[in-house]
């Protein structure tokens, strides 16, 4: 159970982070100096320079992302209040399994949502790709993944082992 909360956690940090950074993508304000979600859209304005993308296939990304933009936005924000009060629900003075568990699900359906919409907007951003820059920026995320130790070298996840040995000591 404290493994799953710990995982849970972890994932929905990085889900919401990345989430909303690509659905504020393209819109002003959210550049350097803005905090965690400027600095995940300065990466994202950087991936897409580094993949060459031609105006076409940038707007075609933009109207991608601002089509998901306002559903994104409101499950982000659905998860972000789902996490306070699960770890509100992990410090209380007494512990309630019942409510700890039912704070999990509850975080855990809206995550499982957000995963779903990032994937389908992976799906319809890599349709925009040429076959080269696909290759490319499969490339760039195996390195980024190896280099934060999200996978090993040869682009296999690995944060889950990785959580699994911190919490046996290891």
């Amino acid at each position: 159970m404290k493994h799953r909360i710990v995982a849970l956690l972890v994932l929905s940090v990085m889900s919401v982070t990345l989430v909303y950074a690509g659905a504020t993508y393209g819109q002003g304000g959210h550049g350097t100096g803005d905090g965690r979600f400027g600095m995940i859209h300065d990466h994202l304005e950087r991936f897409f320079s580094k993949l060459e993308i031609t105006g076409q296939q940038e707007d075609r990304i933009h109207e991608i992302f601002q089509r998901n933009h306002e559903d994104l936005v409101k499950d982000a924000t659905t998860l972000a209040a789902a996490h306070e009060e699960l770890i509100t629900l992990i410090h209380r003075e007494t512990f309630d399994e019942a409510a700890v568990r039912s704070g999990v699900e509850k975080a855990s359906s809206i995550l499982e949502e957000l995963v779903i919409e990032a994937a389908r907007i992976v799906h319809q951003v890599r349709g925009v790709l040429t076959p080269e820059q696909r290759d490319k920026a499969e490339a760039m995320l195996k390195e980024l993944h190896s280099q934060h130790g999200m996978s090993d070298e040869n682009g296999k996840g690995c944060l889950l082992d990785k959580l699994k040995a911190h919490f046996r000591g290891k």
